[in-house]
């Protein structure tokens, strides 16, 4: 009587599940969902840690990618986004886009060799201030570390500097659009100077917590500046705002949300 009800119960269960995944938003046809990561740890240094959004295991990472890889999508990179959002190039059935904001060592030293394994492509934004030359943060990537992941990532702008100033004050419409525009230059060129980007590369951009505006976007347009992405959630499809991209922030021991953004 007793596994009866146990399997009662379990059916119920299952078929909730079901419905849930059901009613979820499908993902479009043509729509293109773009990942947001930032760092990752190893499973034993997660356990130890406070937890944040902005962290995950790279144990949660792998499943993740696995998920990815049996879900037959495929990864393209920003130019190919591109193409797919103009309409001169459909992109090919189930694209995703990997991303990861901030630039740190991590992207080195466990997303590149787990994305190198699924023969996955991804995006890096970096802080461009944050970069390391010889000594400093242990957690930031070094200069030199970009060149060894070139067969993996592409490299983008973060800003130079907003992003501190933005975790500090939060509200980016106090500064002048002089600094704003200095800044988000000095970053393009710094990653030019660097050899991390060549001057005829697709330039795009990751705003700071995701915060714009229309001057913001006024400012890409001024420095030739193609793709802009924010932390808005949705897909990326013909029609939308080039300069106003949504993402979807992947945040850990959320079971689920990568599924159905998936699906």
């Amino acid at each position: 009587m007793k596994r009866k009800k146990v399997n009662r119960i379990i059916l119920v269960i299952l078929l909730a599940v079901f419905v849930f995944f059901g009613l979820a938003e499908r993902k479009p046809i043509d729509g293109v969902p773009v990942l947001l990561y930032h760092q990752l740890m190893s499973n034993r240094e997660y356990e130890t840690i406070e937890k944040n959004d902005a962290i995950m295991s790279i144990g949660e990472f792998k499943k993740q990618m696995e998920m990815i890889a049996e879900a037959g999508y495929q990864t393209i990179t920003l130019d190919q986004l591109q193409q797919h959002l103009s309409g001169e190039v459909t992109a090919p059935e189930n694209s995703i886009v990997i991303t990861f904001d901030d630039g740190y060592m991590s992207d080195y030293r466990l997303a590149y060799p787990m994305l190198k394994e699924y023969g996955f492509h991804a995006e890096s934004f970096l802080v461009t201030s944050f970069l390391q030359e010889a000594s400093g943060d242990e957690e930031r990537l070094f200069t030199a570390n970009t060149e060894e992941m070139k067969d993996v990532f592409t490299f983008h702008s973060h800003s130079h500097a907003l992003h501190t100033f933005a975790y500090e004050h939060g509200d980016l419409s106090e500064l002048l659009t002089e600094n704003l525009t200095w800044d988000t230059d000095l970053s393009l060129q710094t990653l030019e100077i660097k050899g991390i980007k060549e001057k005829e590369d697709l330039d795009a951009f990751s705003y700071p917590y995701g915060k714009y505006d229309d001057r913001f976007q006024e400012i890409l347009t001024f420095l030739d500046v193609s793709l802009g992405f924010t932390t808005q959630k949705g897909y990326v499809k013909e029609g939308c705002d080039p300069l106003a991209l949504p993402r979807f922030g992947i945040y850990p021991e959320r079971f689920g949300q990568l599924y159905r953004i998936l699906h």
